[in-house]
């Protein structure tokens, strides 16, 4: 267990019911999840103004996505919301959540919980949350706004399938993955949550571990144009993961996109531990056994400014398009379980 997720099982008092669905992912709902006098406590100790302020900052990350009127600041930044960490990210809360969402439960290496709040007017485009993570899962407690400008979940097609109701003190938890996708539509006023994430990053991971077998496999995640909301660049890393799975192929590492020194970090661990490291670059979808031979440029589907709307409508329509390596590669992806067999590795390669 990491130092920022803290075991401290007594320190929330679990009381709530949550409700389960599934459709078109798994997420889960929980109204009043705060008792009334925490809740209260919460809605007191956010500030704009302290939060407009940190994201005047431009060293910030969340300092750009505040020139369009969407602010965030993570709670342990803050004057009087800082307990808020300990409130939601405790071993309790996350066993719990990660258990009806997964049927098991999973251990984060990461985590953070962010005051948000939202102008009027500003919207939210759609997404899947999924970056760089062997799993995820994104929550959020509504504090105040309009009742309608809850999330909107959506399926594989983009199909809007349900919206999560805006309403105080109600809490919703998703399963992220390649097709949790989800949007918000223009706020009708102001929006104010708390967006609590936690989940395991890819890279302190091993997809199909043979502790019998000395070679690994590293996806260089890089490689790519990814100017849309597909997010198709960082994509194909994890289309490639699942081909080479399909493949039969164990020992799968992946770096970070566009983190050269992920990718060094995960060189130097493959050498200590392995006895062959085979570097793979992201798209590959190709037939070479990798172990004697060599990958071509022609054995890589490389997303450009150029293709990538015509590859994301093959992901939203894969019924529609056929004998494409493309549609064959998505199609993989789209039955591959990233946690069907997987472990940590045997220390942490990034933090």
């Amino acid at each position: 267990m990491w130092s920022r997720v803290r075991s401290i099982c007594g320190a929330v008092q679990i009381s709530y019911t949550m409700k389960v669905y599934n459709q078109p992912y798994n997420h889960l709902i929980v109204e009043n999840y705060m008792p009334e006098v925490d809740f209260l406590k919460c809605q007191q100790s956010i500030s704009f103004d302290e939060i407009q302020k940190y994201c005047s900052n431009p060293a910030v990350h969340e300092h750009d996505n505040s020139l369009h009127g969407n602010y965030s600041m993570p709670v342990d930044e803050t004057k009087n919301a800082n307990w808020m960490f300990d409130y939601f990210a405790n071993d309790k809360t996350f066993d719990l959540i990660t258990e009806k969402l997964y049927g098991r439960v999973l251990k984060a290496d990461h985590c953070y919980i962010n005051l948000h709040w939202d102008n009027a007017d500003t919207s939210l485009g759609v997404h899947n949350d999924q970056k760089k993570y062997r799993w995820l899962v994104t929550g959020q407690l509504y504090v105040e706004g309009d009742p309608e400008d809850g999330v909107i979940l959506q399926n594989d097609h983009l199909e809007e399938i349900t919206k999560v109701p805006l309403k105080p003190n109600l809490f919703y938890a998703m399963a992220t993955s390649m097709y949790s996708w989800h949007y918000v539509k223009n706020v009708a006023k102001d929006k104010i949550s708390i967006l609590v994430r936690f989940g395991k990053k890819q890279i302190n991971t091993v997809t199909n571990p043979a502790h019998n077998t000395n070679y690994a496999v590293i996806v260089e995640n890089s490689g790519h144009y990814d100017g849309h909301y597909s997010k198709l660049g960082m994509r194909m890393a994890n289309m490639t993961e699942a081909w080479l799975s399909n493949q039969g192929y164990v020992n799968i590492h992946m770096s970070e996109w566009n983190n050269n020194l992920s990718l060094d970090n995960l060189k130097q661990y493959c050498a200590k531990h392995y006895g062959e490291t085979i570097i793979v670059p992201s798209g590959y979808l190709g037939e070479k056994d990798l172990l004697t031979q060599n990958v071509e440029d022609s054995d890589v589907e490389f997303i450009t400014k150029e293709n990538i709307k015509e590859r994301a409508e093959i992901i939203f329509n894969r019924s529609k398009y056929t004998n494409t390596r493309f549609r064959e590669g998505e199609m993989i992806l789209r039955s591959f379980d990233p946690l069907g067999n997987f472990t940590s590795t045997k220390e942490v390669v990034l933090k």
